[in-house]
């Protein structure tokens, strides 16, 4: 049965009441139906969990009869179970926070001094890899200097040979450098990202207030 059939028959079999007593109990069931639907329900579902047209023909001709107003049946009782809601979720809450803020400060401060640490750790890679790099680099300058210097002494066999490896050396560490600029631009985007998600809730509370 779809939602419009459901309506349409409801209508029928709630003929003699006022139109708008039955437009607003039409209403009342469309919404229901719609909410289990937006949650992944088939209508043909929705509509079947809302209850057979007999049960609410009853329901209705029942409260009728007793004289239990609209707002009494949509509106008292769902707010009662809201506050008991609200009730039992203070009191986890409080709860939670009595036993288990003891244990959970000293872990939550572990697991930030790990990360911290995790941070520095890499950074200090990082530099000192740079550090390496620059010191290759010179080294590399320090054979090419060396080949120039020794063309009179040693020949020119071995001058060009030791220009030749210092250019080999710093192309090497130059290659390396843009590799490690590239790395250390993904760690900085990394550590942004991350932080930024942990302080991102923060400015919206100040906005609230």
């Amino acid at each position: 049965m779809t939602k419009w059939e459901f309506v349409n028959e409801l209508n029928v079999r709630l003929k003699e009441f006022p139109k708008s007593e039955i437009d607003r109990y039409a209403d009342y069931y469309l919404g229901i139906i719609k909410e289990k639907m937006k949650k992944g329900m088939s209508e043909e579902e929705a509509v079947a969990s809302v209850g057979s047209l007999d049960d609410i023909e009853t329901r209705i001709r029942f409260e009728k009869t007793a004289n239990i107003s609209w707002e009494e049946r949509t509106g008292k009782h769902a707010k009662e179970k809201q506050g008991r809601l609200k009730t039992w979720h203070i009191v986890l809450i409080a709860a939670a926070i009595i036993f288990f803020f003891p244990v959970s400060v000293p872990i939550l401060i572990g697991i930030a001094a790990l990360i911290f640490g995790l941070l520095l750790a890499a950074a200090v890679i990082l530099l000192s890899l740079y550090v390496v790099a620059a010191a290759s680099a010179l080294g590399g300058m320090g054979f090419i200097l060396s080949g120039i210097i020794s063309f009179g002494a040693k020949g020119l066999a071995y001058g060009l040979l030791s220009i030749g490896l210092g250019l080999v050396i710093i192309a090497v560490q130059i290659l390396f450098f843009v590799a490690l600029n590239r790395l250390f631009q993904l760690f900085r985007t990394g550590v942004r990202s991350f932080f930024g998600k942990i302080t991102e809730k923060f400015p919206k509370r100040r906005q609230a207030v």
